[in-house]
């Protein structure tokens, strides 16, 4: 991707990047992937919630049945956000 910006006073601004930060080139650290995910999904789950639900997809292997994660992705919804 290439990007460049000419300012009112004749400027110009340039930058470029061959790749996109997350993907395999520029891979995000295991604690960056957990804090976005986090960010994502504090909106709609509880914190707790949220912590929950990452913990069970990255354990997703060991889990025995499916719908331990989804009963937990459904306890996770914050009241304003049940539809109740």
């Amino acid at each position: 991707a290439h990007v460049a910006i000419r300012l009112a006073d004749g400027r110009l601004l340039e930058a470029a990047t061959a790749t996109n930060r997350g993907d395999w080139a520029d891979p995000y650290a295991p604690e960056e992937i957990r804090q976005k995910f986090m960010s994502l999904t504090r909106q709609l789950w509880s914190e707790e919630g949220s912590a929950a639900v990452y913990d069970a997809v990255a354990n997703l292997e060991n889990m025995k049945d499916v719908t331990e994660l989804t009963r937990l992705m459904t306890e996770a919804i914050r009241p304003s956000h049940s539809g109740n």
